[in-house]
């Protein structure tokens, strides 16, 4: 069986900065690296505009408003076909690292907005809430740039397997090894997947960790100037999945691995308070000669002790959580939340698959192992076996087959990848 698969459009609004002022960061310009300037957003107003899953409002969600914008004055909305002034909420981000968000108040006829912000103004389309495709579904969620397919379907298949996930939503943050259709018809194919959103999300991401010069110290306030991946996360939810029943909050490279049999994730949430649980890391590194082939999951289960590098990650219950509540990465801002005992559950981070992280490409190079350093986990290595299993029809090295029509597959961008 095929998974229902739906292409969904964004309504970005962008500062022209022969009109408008740019966006300046909060990062002062000597601790910024070569690829700050690359990797910071200077110029997205909003990355989506679209109505809330209730209809009686619209959302536009974007990175920290500009700074010399005056949000109550500069920035206003009409219904493009009445010419009616909207009243407008601004909901700025908390400690500006969860994005900006204005709810505008409109009714079910309201399909296009303009939208006025300092000398500019643009015309946006208005777009569906889609929460009924998940409702009550437990449902994946990523972002990634150029993760091989066939992990992007190992991920979707371990958690279909383990857990009952029968949705994904994915965002593919400007992808050129293959096509968000690609992405798209892959995970489809998964056994017990039955709904698949994957979106093109090219926003500048994340601009690289920043240090105080003479110190080397972290210069911490660089989270201020790195929105989209945390209000991505908002984006998900109120656009998709404020009506399913569960949600994953994890990363391409990390699975959720149960160590309690007795303890269902259902149980989890038995305290009906209780909006979001937060699993604590484990860092799973390679320390065998790479095989002639693609790494996988399957092929390693060695932990390194690393207690200063943790990346914990999150399921949570979106009808649980307050509307002033913030999804973040690794944990959720002012809704109830429980910490889950690693002997009960765990993320598995497999490190070594890691692409998306400039600099860190070494990840996946042979680490010897060291004794108080690495050390196996046999309990993990048989998960896997068994959930892996070829025999059970688990996904082979993903590769797209030849379509009739050229424009379905980027053929030749496979090849260059992994030919």
């Amino acid at each position: 069986m095929t998974a229902a698969t739906f292409d969904v459009a964004l309504s970005p609004v962008v500062i022209d900065p022969r009109l408008n002022r740019a966006r300046t960061p909060i990062l002062p310009a000597v601790a910024r690296g070569r690829e700050f300037e690359r990797r910071f957003d200077h110029l997205t107003l909003f990355y989506d505009v679209f109505r809330e899953h209730q209809g009686a409002s619209i959302l536009a969600i974007g990175p920290h408003l500009p700074s010399h914008f005056d949000p109550e004055v500069d920035v206003q909305f009409q219904d493009l076909t009445s010419g009616q002034q909207l009243a407008a909420q601004y909901l700025p981000s908390r400690g500006h690292i969860h994005g900006d968000m204005y709810r505008v108040m409109a009714d079910a006829n309201t399909s296009a907005l303009l939208v006025s912000f300092g000398n500019q103004q643009a015309v946006i389309a208005v777009q569906p809430n889609l929460s009924s495709l998940f409702a009550g579904r437990r449902v994946l969620t990523n972002r990634a740039q150029n993760d091989p397919i066939a992990w992007l379907v190992d991920w979707a298949w371990f958690h279909a397997r383990e857990f009952g996930f029968d949705a994904v939503v994915h965002y593919d943050n400007g992808s050129t090894a293959y096509s968000v259709e690609d992405v798209r018809l892959a995970l489809a194919g998964v056994p017990g997947i039955e709904v698949v959103v994957v979106l093109p999300w090219p926003y500048p991401m994340e601009p690289p960790h920043a240090t105080i010069p003479a110190t080397g110290e972290l210069f911490w306030h660089q989270l201020k100037d790195r929105w989209a991946e945390s209000a991505r996360l908002e984006h998900q939810r109120r656009r998709f999945l404020e009506r399913a029943d569960l949600v994953l909050v994890a990363d391409t490279d990390e699975l959720i691995i149960q160590r309690n049999p007795r303890l269902r994730i259902d149980d989890l949430f038995g305290n009906a308070e209780t909006a979001w649980v937060r699993f604590d890391s484990e860092i799973i590194v390679n320390t065998a000669v790479l095989p002639d082939r693609l790494l996988r999951y399957r092929d390693l289960f060695w932990i390194r002790d690393e207690p200063a590098f943790k990346t914990p990650k999150y399921l949570v219950k979106p009808d649980r959580c307050p509307d002033d509540a913030r999804w973040w990465l690794h944990d959720i801002a002012w809704a109830p939340g429980v910490d889950i005992s690693s002997d009960d559950y765990v993320v598995a981070h497999f490190i070594a698959l890691t692409t998306g992280w400039g600099g860190k490409g070494s990840r996946a190079e042979k680490q010897p192992p060291a004794p108080g350093i690495h050390h196996p986990d046999f309990f993990l290595r048989g998960k896997l076996a068994r959930v892996f299993d070829e025999r059970s029809g688990a996904p082979a090295d993903w590769s797209p087959p030849i379509p009739d029509n050229p424009h379905l597959l980027r053929k030749d961008a496979y090849d260059t990848e992994y030919g």
